[in-house]
């Protein structure tokens, strides 16, 4: 049988009850722990190199997170 799957993202930035993003982010970290979560990570950026991961995006070019290292 195949498996029925979604993805689906959220802004919680603009979510106004504390107590229901902590509940979601709970969910969330804990399907990661479990390996039910896998994020996809195309790539990491030093900070400093900000606009080059932007142009990155920008151009279509990342398959995945594009992550940015603060040191």
């Amino acid at each position: 049988m195949n498996r029925n799957r979604g993805v689906f993202g959220v802004h919680m930035g603009t979510w106004k009850d504390e107590d229901a993003i902590r509940g979601q982010l709970a969910r969330i970290m804990e399907g990661i722990s479990k390996g039910h979560l896998k994020p996809v990570i195309d790539s990491v950026w030093p900070a400093k190199d900000v606009a080059k991961a932007h142009h990155h995006i920008h151009n279509r070019k990342n398959t995945g997170k594009v992550l940015l290292h603060f040191e």
